[in-house]
């Protein structure tokens, strides 16, 4: 009989070895944060497997916050008070996360999804909670990065071939007439081959493969 029990036991561990920390598990673990159907956290397990990856990741201007950000869960770490809060949950509308950035003076993050929807969180509002304000045109299909410049949010879209400015109220959610959807300003890189855009010193650069910085006119 004991050995029985030992024997279940470590059937049991390499069972939950082999669920804790993969893709699936912690997909499942985030979208059940906060709903009362899990345990209202993200495992130490499905943080390290998020960190194994090359995340999507930014920090503000003094390196106090980093923000980071994966399928369906954003992480938002303060290196000031060394705490670490998360974004997940039904009710936050992430699926696919590939670019993240700060807003800063808003205390918000704005998360770019694979769908090219923009949604913008509180940075200190965290949890299971639904986004402050929704992007989503159909110009930003096939959009790969996203940083904050000058009170606008700019992103990259190489399906198009096209930098889009945006107000950083636009909100697809918001009322007739205050939507503000329309882009500030668009930018054609027909000829440039960007895999990401940074601020630097105030000025937008598109990075290439090769990490060569070029400064966007």
């Amino acid at each position: 009989m004991k050995k029985k029990m030992i024997t279940n036991f470590l059937l049991l561990s390499i069972f939950s070895l082999s669920i804790m920390g993969n893709e699936d598990f912690c997909k499942e673990q985030a979208f059940k944060y906060g709903n009362a159907q899990g345990h209202d956290k993200v495992s130490h397990s499905c943080y390290d497997f998020d960190l194994s990856k090359a995340l999507p990741t930014a920090k503000d201007e003094n390196d106090n916050i980093k923000v980071m950000a994966h399928s369906n869960r954003v992480y938002v770490i303060n290196k000031l008070n060394n705490k670490k809060d998360f974004i997940t949950g039904i009710y936050t509308n992430l699926e696919n996360s590939i670019a993240v950035t700060i807003i800063k003076d808003r205390n918000e993050i704005a998360v770019l999804q694979k769908s090219g929807d923009i949604l913008i969180f509180s940075s200190i509002i965290t949890g299971n909670v639904a986004p402050y304000r929704t992007i989503s045109v159909k110009e930003l299909h096939g959009s790969s990065d996203i940083v904050y410049k000058n009170s606008e949010l700019v992103v990259l879209n190489n399906e198009n071939k096209t930098i889009f400015h945006f107000n950083i109220l636009a909100n697809s959610n918001g009322r007739e007439g205050h939507k503000k959807l329309d882009p500030i300003k668009t930018i054609s890189i027909i000829d440039k081959k960007y895999v990401s855009i940074e601020v630097i010193d105030g000025h937008l650069y598109g990075v290439s493969s090769n990490d060569e910085k070029e400064k966007v006119k």
